[in-house]
């Protein structure tokens, strides 16, 4: 860093996830860049409020967070509302009480299985929407992992992805399964 601007460069074949971090680990930011000229302002205590422009990644892995947002707000009340209803199946003193948080603990940990689908669906839609996005395949690629797409809609999917995207890294290791 000189005058408080820095330049870095490379030769990258396609769009990479980067993390920059300065002094602590906490002030840390995760971006794409790719092949062309970027530019990111960084304000020096809050990465996270960062501006970059020159990378349709990045503009694509927004929109996929802005997909996501409404199923991670409800992922976020359901994780709270079951460390407090754990907490009043610890603390309660009957046996009736009890049974009424245990049963509310199973409807809300229902919700949050629900939403994990949803949080699924979010990603297939997007996949389906976007197949010369370099954020499908990555992303896809986690429902191949944790074995929640079926074969026969990960191939519809994946024959429908640019040939710039099948062969990428991640587009690759979907092709491997």
């Amino acid at each position: 860093i000189k005058d408080g601007k820095f330049i870095f460069a490379s030769v990258i074949q396609e769009p990479v996830r980067v993390t920059l971090n300065l002094e602590n680990k906490e002030n840390n930011v995760r971006f794409f860049i790719e092949p062309g000229d970027m530019k990111i302002v960084l304000y020096h205590d809050d990465f996270k409020n960062y501006e970059l422009s020159g990378s349709k990644t990045q503009e694509e892995m927004n929109l996929l967070r802005e997909m996501f947002d409404p199923v991670f707000d409800r992922m976020g009340i359901l994780r709270k509302q079951e460390v407090i209803i754990r907490d009043s199946i610890r603390n309660s003193t009957s046996i009736t009480q009890r049974e009424k948080f245990e049963k509310m603990l199973g409807e809300t940990i229902h919700q949050r299985y629900k939403a994990n689908e949803d949080q699924d669906s979010v990603t297939l839609k997007f996949a389906k929407e976007h197949p010369n996005s370099y954020v499908a395949p990555r992303y896809l690629f986690r429902l191949v992992e944790f074995d929640k797409i079926d074969l026969e809609t990960l191939k519809s999917i994946f024959e429908d992805f640019g040939t710039p995207i099948q062969n990428s890294e991640y587009g690759k290791r979907i092709d491997e399964h």
